[in-house]
């Protein structure tokens, strides 16, 4: 149920911010993402940004990272879609890494926005360091979501600030 339930806000979400573009493509099935790309209605989204697969942390991970993104894009007006099936003019890939040494965590975060052609038109990088924490011995399990908010934040303030679509 809550599963339909975001495909439903997601599909809603994006024929919100159709005006963006002439025409808006059929979607398909769900993506397995419990996420929707929000945007404040009173104003038009800065930039339309296609979410793509994060690569690195394992599918819950990635589904905070998800969430977490989200949040900071309707703090910055973009409207960040996830859907792979709806073509945006911009498109978001990230890399994200966690490695424990001894009694810290590194947190690092490469994220790249492409445009239609695959160029690449900004990166936006960086890095957390944290006291390790995790009984389980899962790296992901150490990394605090505070972590995960400044690299949303951050990556979302750049998306924001860059030229538009």
């Amino acid at each position: 149920m809550a599963s339909c339930v975001s495909w439903l806000i997601a599909v809603v979400a994006a024929a919100a911010v159709a005006g963006c573009a002439d025409t808006l493509p059929q979607t398909g099935e769900p993506t397995g993402l419990k996420s929707t790309a929000t945007v404040r209605p009173t104003t038009k989204p800065v930039r339309m940004v296609a979410l793509r697969p994060i690569a690195g942390p394992p599918a819950a991970v990635s589904e905070r990272i998800v969430r977490a993104m989200n949040e900071a894009a309707s703090n910055q007006n973009v409207a960040l879609i996830v859907d792979p099936t709806i073509d945006a003019p911009t498109a978001l890939s990230g890399v994200v890494v966690a490695d424990t040494s001894r009694a810290s965590t590194r947190f690092t975060f490469v994220w790249d926005l492409i445009d239609a052609s695959g160029k690449r038109i900004d990166r936006i990088s960086g890095e957390e360091s944290f006291p390790s924490g995790s009984a389980s011995g899962d790296v992901w399990d150490s990394v605090p979501p505070a972590a995960l908010k400044t690299m949303t934040d951050k990556v979302l303030a750049s998306l924001a600030a860059a030229p538009p679509n």
